[in-house]
């Protein structure tokens, strides 16, 4: 056998860099360059390093000299002795075959599933009737072949310990029971009998649970409008609003990354989690990799570092709440160009609002410094090119979100990213995932609400305490909460019911107009949990109010009869549903005219200059996102992209001003707001507008809801107004 070794040490030795054929260079570069290798943050400006703590003095260091294969031999016994004093004992399993072994069974041999979680199609593997592996289903558009680290850490929720292993019932102040399920529905029926008002608060969905629910509420005689939809990530809620306000109609466009040659991105985080974060950076990385000769191009405005800023060719640093105005800068840019894209009509509308904000416009093109050339350039490369305009960023809400989102869709009509294809509006459109202004509805009616259903949301935690959730929910009469997983909001519910985890559960979503995905189970219920869904079910026969479905699933069949008759599929029903359970996904693209765009001076009417200092900057983490993320260990051991911390919430400034203020790194700071103050290590962050402060929501949960998140990190949310 030939050695390897002599063609490493010439390697080694060799002057000659080199990279593959198909990569940029396209001959081997005969000297290497000493580049810009990162370093930390002290290594560049040693006066932010960490402060030295008092060290041992010389009498008490301990030296120990060993070589290495001593060291080697130690360690293994060490490890050894670590594992056998750390183990708990486990009761002894026994190998028993099957009695009668499953025809679609193989010890040994996976089976796989295909379903939907976290907004992309997904393959299950599993083992043994156990789900083992979650990955990206490749043939599913949305997905690409990848999976969220949220999906692929479904498998540490589904067997957590944390888990409630039976359904429980609060009597009184302090007395909490675990109940049977027969137990359960026999007092939901009673307390909804006595109740005149019932509303359920449920997970934003484009499935058919959606109609169920209000098919339940129709059934408990109450208005279709007492179903409120939650959606967490603001920037879904700003766009959804943006383009109903713009165009009258539902739903927001999606983009199409693999045709653009350039990206715009304001505030734009699409590639940290955005509003369809997998589809969207595996279109991107698709189209903006070496290719062919050809690389796309990508500036980015921001006011804090995210890996989408990180990505881009040319970064412009602004101040917090300066996105609106830069929006309007180029728009007034893309005006001034003869070659702006969109009708006269749609022009003239964008005209009139641009000329509304010039004092707007004037004073933030000063303070930044932002020169005529320099714009009239940018608007130029943008009608040149096949461009798009990305906005906004997954965080708490700002005061002129929907705003910021109207001004982007003015500089996409311009730029003629609806015309080129870069946006489809008209075609395979994304359908809205929360109801119109849900949560502000849900907010002013919940005084008159006396009985609430909670589905898989956590508002006790993802709304601020300044929204007086904690006392609307604890003045409702009776509340069930129906959680894969413990959380905040049970401490406000009578009845704190373990729901199925998605691994367990049957759904859909039409994420795009047209394109259905299917969300099946993949294992037996590994809890005595329950589906939401068929906890209605059973309350209501309870009631005698039957709904007409033996489970969920038969309601899931029944609604998917309406794709099979739109499909056009000459085959039986059962045959069409068999294989859609098999890939997972079935679409057939719907398309519409888009009207010209609505007059919207009035909106802008409404626009506030930003505040001045420094500003809070409480965005989704892309890791832990609203927190749901924050009990499953993997996705806390992870880390953060930029900085790499783990376990832990930070407070992220730049480094010109942590050293005007004396901070220096880890150093512990007290942050105070409008509603409350907390505490947290300083972590300087070059990229930072001096301006910004910056902490990730996910982590600072109550004490005693997990064992993995107790006393981790803290919850930017107590420091904002509502």
């Amino acid at each position: 056998m030939r050695s390897n070794d002599s063609d490493l040490h010439k390697l080694a030795e060799s002057k000659v860099a080199y990279l593959d054929d198909d990569q940029p260079f396209e001959a081997p570069a005969k000297t290497v360059v000493p580049g810009p290798f990162y370093k930390n943050i002290e290594e560049v400006l040693p006066e932010l390093g960490e402060r030295a703590e008092a060290s041992t003095s010389d009498e008490n260091e301990k030296t120990l000299s060993i070589d290495r294969r001593d060291f080697m031999r130690l360690f293994s016994a060490g490890a050894v002795a670590a594992t056998a004093a750390a183990c708990v004992r486990r009761p002894v399993e026994k190998a028993v075959p099957f009695v009668n072994q499953p025809i679609d069974t193989v010890p040994g041999v996976p089976t796989y599933y295909a379903s939907t979680i976290d907004g992309a199609g997904v393959i299950v593997k599993t083992r043994e009737g156990r789900p083992v592996f979650v990955e990206g289903n490749p043939e599913h558009p949305l997905s690409q072949g990848a999976a969220s680290k949220l999906a692929m850490s479904e498998l540490q929720t589904l067997f957590h310990p944390d888990r409630r292993k039976a359904p429980e019932i609060q009597y009184g102040v302090n007395r909490v029971d675990a109940a049977d399920w027969d137990e359960v529905y026999e007092r939901l029926a009673t307390r909804l009998k006595d109740s005149n008002n019932i509303a359920i608060l449920a997970k934003s969905t484009t499935g058919h649970s959606v109609s169920f629910y209000k098919k339940a509420l129709e059934k408990l005689g109450m208005p279709a409008t007492n179903l409120y939809l939650y959606e967490s990530n603001s920037l879904k809620v700003n766009m959804e609003a943006a383009y109903r306000l713009a165009f009258g109609i539902e739903g927001t466009p999606r983009t199409d990354l693999r045709k653009t040659d350039f990206l715009v991105g304001v505030g734009s985080d699409f590639l940290d989690l955005g509003a369809a974060n997998l589809y969207e950076s595996k279109s991107w990385s698709a189209n903006y990799s070496f290719r062919f000769g050809r690389k796309g191009r990508m500036i980015q405005f921001e006011s804090r570092m995210t890996n989408t800023g990180a990505a881009a060719n040319q970064r412009h640093v602004i101040a917090p709440g300066d996105e609106l105005a830069v929006l309007l800068m180029i728009c007034d840019a893309l005006l001034a160009n003869g070659g702006a894209k969109g009708s006269e009509g749609d022009q003239a509308k964008i005209r009139a609002v641009v000329d509304s904000q010039r004092d707007l416009i004037d004073a933030t093109k000063s303070r930044l410094g932002y020169s005529e050339d320099m714009l009239n350039q940018l608007a130029k490369d943008l009608l040149t090119s096949k461009s798009i305009i990305m906005v906004g960023e997954s965080m708490a809400n700002s005061q002129n979100g929907t705003l910021v989102q109207l001004a982007g869709i003015m500089a996409n009509i311009l730029a003629g990213a609806f015309a080129n294809g870069n946006l489809h509006y008209d075609r395979g459109w994304m359908l809205p995932t929360s109801g119109q202004d849900d949560i502000k509805r849900f907010l002013a009616d919940a005084e008159t609400i006396d009985f609430l259903f909670v589905v898989d949301v956590n508002p006790a935690f993802t709304l601020p305490a300044t929204s007086g959730i904690k006392d609307k929910l604890q003045n409702i009469k009776s509340v069930a909460s129906i959680q894969a997983m413990p959380c905040e909001t049970d401490q406000f519910a009578e009845f704190r019911l373990n729901g199925h985890n998605i691994l367990e559960r049957w759904g859909d979503e039409e994420f795009v107009a047209g394109f259905w995905s299917l969300v099946q189970p993949t294992v037996r219920p590994v809890s005595n949990s329950r589906q939401a869904e068929e906890i209605l079910l059973w309350t209501l026969a309870k009631m005698d109010k039957p709904l007409g479905f033996s489970s969920y699933q038969d309601y899931i069949r029944q609604n998917w009869q309406d794709v099979y008759k739109a499909s056009g599929i000459r085959h039986d029903f059962e045959t069409f549903f068999q294989a859609i359970l098999r890939k997972g996904f079935y679409g057939k693209i719907e398309q519409r005219s888009i009207p010209q765009i609505n007059d919207l001076t009035t909106a802008f009417a409404a626009v506030s200059a930003p505040a001045e200092g420094m500003r809070l900057i409480a965005h989704l983490d892309p890791r832990l996102i609203d927190g749901i993320g924050a009990d499953r260990p993997v996705l806390q051991e992870a880390g953060d992209n930029l900085t790499t911390i783990a376990w832990d919430s930070w407070l992220a400034i730049s480094p010109k001003t942590a050293m005007a203020k004396g901070f220096r790194y880890n150093d512990v700071i007290r942050v105070e707001g409008p509603a409350g103050s907390l505490e947290l290590a300083l972590y300087p962050m070059p990229g930072l507008h001096d301006d910004t402060v910056a902490i990730a929501r996910g982590n600072g949960h109550w004490r005693g809801i997990s064992r993995v998140t107790t006393d981790v990190g803290v919850d930017p949310l107590t420091l904002l107004g509502f």
